[in-house]
């Protein structure tokens, strides 16, 4: 279910009251609650629209968060106010009433975390890690070293953008050791930036792979069609298909010295036989 359908809808309430206010009063000056719901309606519409499939990619500035610093301006948190409440409370209930199982954040590998957005400093894994950030919704939290990559929730990030995400994270890894990749609850964006992450590390060896890595620590983990779509397209064009595992190497030559053996089997065969004619 996309954000546009989930906004649109929580967006019909406030409308239908603000139609039925407006006729209440005869299309005359209206009260209070009829401005409020009309603010209300407008505000989710318009995210909704502009966080459809084919605006998604070309409007996440909308909430005014800097892909530089990861700020959200005040006029922001004014003029989308209903958006931001919203978005505060659906995190809220999905942490404390629907996932109370699911920590905020997992460890997937040594040095590799997935998770959902850090509230505060306090909710940021152990270590000081570099943080890659996956919302255009939320804003940054903390000081620790850090890149966006803004994306609308339960949409794709171009491309270009994986690759500049992944290339990023594994420069962090090497230099820091230690790269949380977040969305809002850790679940699709983070998934697709840390796949493409453990692919082109030769930590998977496939897209399936990487994802059977992270549903293992985290269960809830899960990229939609597009996202998977999106992913093996980029895993095809840019690691040709299947990433290479780490112990490749050692592979390859425990697969020579098979085919060695069996060589040297079938000379023995050969010279028993003409030994025996």
């Amino acid at each position: 279910m996309g954000l546009s359908f989930i906004v649109a809808c929580a967006s019909l309430p406030p409308s239908l009251w603000a139609l039925f206010r407006l006729f209440l009063n005869g299309f005359g000056p209206s009260s209070l609650d009829f401005w409020l719901a009309l603010w209300t309606a407008l505000v989710g519409f318009t995210v909704a629209f502009c966080a459809s499939e084919p605006y998604c990619s070309k409007t996440t500035w909308l909430l005014g968060k800097s892909p530089q610093h990861g700020t959200i301006p005040y006029w922001s948190f004014f003029v989308f106010a209903p958006y931001h409440l919203g978005l505060r409370i659906k995190l809220w209930a999905a942490r404390k009433l629907f996932l109370t199982s699911e920590p905020l954040h997992n460890k997937v590998l040594p040095g590799w975390f997935i998770g959902g957005w850090p509230s505060s400093p306090n909710h940021l894994p152990p270590g000081r890690p570099s943080v890659l950030d996956l919302t255009c919704e939320l804003p940054r939290t903390h000081t620790n070293r850090y890149m966006c990559i803004p994306v609308w929730d339960t949409r794709v990030p171009s491309l270009p953008q994986i690759d500049e995400g992944v290339d990023w994270a594994l420069k962090e890894y090497q230099r820091n050791g230690a790269v949380y990749v977040h969305c809002a609850h850790g679940h699709g964006r983070s998934a697709m930036l840390l796949s493409g992450c453990l692919l082109k590390s030769g930590e998977a060896l496939s897209l399936d792979h990487a994802v059977t890595i992270m549903t293992k620590v985290r269960p809830r983990v899960k990229l939609s069609s597009r996202q998977r779509r999106q992913m093996e397209k980029w895993a095809e064009l840019r690691t040709g298909q299947q990433a290479q595992p780490k112990n490749s190497r050692g592979a390859s030559m425990d697969v020579n010295a098979t085919a060695a053996g069996a060589a040297s089997g079938l000379r023995r065969v050969a010279s028993e036989m003409d030994t025996t004619v």
